[in-house]
């Protein structure tokens, strides 16, 4: 997975908060995810997180294994 991730309930920098807030405001249920609850959905359907990479922009790639 791509894109901006939280991490640890962290959000950083303020243009990823900003970014956040700006989703929410048009669905609440939109928004960036916390990686600790990406993990617990991925577990759920048979997937580990196997690698986080940090990117240019603020942005990560998420590598899943499944189990």
């Amino acid at each position: 997975m791509y894109g901006p991730f939280a991490v640890n309930g962290s959000l950083t920098p303020q243009s990823n908060v900003d970014f956040d807030n700006t989703l929410k405001m048009t669905n609440a249920e939109w928004g960036i995810r916390d990686i600790l609850d990406l993990e617990a959905v991925a577990a759920s359907e048979g997937f580990s997180l196997e690698n986080c990479h940090d990117l240019p922009a603020n942005n990560k790639i998420l590598v899943w294994k499944r189990l």
